[in-house]
């Protein structure tokens, strides 16, 4: 992270104080990862432009109604996977040609309703396609809101580069040799940093 990085809180200050400029700079800090979590789960780049396109436009035109720029990455995501989903809906697409790894397919192929994914599964990629669960403790809830207070109190206790490691895993799935190249260290200790910061979390949320 360099010195002219500016933080999302301050972002979304200056856009609800008249700054349409500071939207550029979401715009560019979000794009190509929003892009990603949907091309992941699409397997469409085509669809996937689109869907971010949407999802950035609707977030510049209510920006001004949410009131923790901290939380600024979730509510992002939230829109998008909202987007997602409609999308879905709407094309009655095979679910289990869309979603990612284990994201909730249904079993009844006749079905026209959609299995929310979790947006943390608690589960991780092997790179050869296998997953292996890290149970976490909203790993059963049926609630995006009990979801959602998972990643307030991750974005609340967990220092800045903690926070970025657990996102890029759960949420952007990025690898852990992407991750190591996002945050520069070595796959070893990404590993090794995502276990920390799991009980880390764990027990916090226990606490609660």
């Amino acid at each position: 992270m360099n010195g002219d990085y500016i933080d999302d809180a301050i972002l979304v200050e200056r856009f609800q104080a008249g700054d349409q400029n500071a939207f550029t700079e979401i715009d560019n800090r979000y794009r190509p990862r929003l892009f990603r979590f949907l091309n992941i789960r699409l397997h469409s780049p085509d669809v996937a432009d689109e869907l971010t396109q949407e999802t950035l436009t609707r977030a510049f035109a209510t920006l001004s109604n949410i009131r923790d720029g901290n939380l600024l990455a979730i509510w992002i995501y939230r829109i998008a996977y909202n987007i997602f989903v409609d999308y879905l809906r709407k094309k009655r697409s095979p679910v289990e040609q869309a979603l990612s790894y284990n994201e909730g397919v249904s079993d009844n192929p006749a079905s026209d309703s959609v299995k929310e994914p979790s947006l943390f599964s608690g589960e991780e990629r092997r790179p050869n396609g296998g997953v292996f669960a890290f149970p976490l403790p909203d790993v059963n809830a049926e609630r995006h809101e009990e979801r959602e207070n998972v990643w307030r109190i991750a974005k609340e206790n967990l220092k800045p580069l903690e926070f970025r490691i657990l996102w890029a895993k759960y949420v952007e799935e990025l690898s852990d040799d992407e991750i190591a190249i996002l945050v520069n260290k070595n796959p070893g200790a990404v590993r090794v940093a995502l276990t920390r910061i799991r009980k880390k979390l764990f027990r916090r949320i226990k606490r609660t």
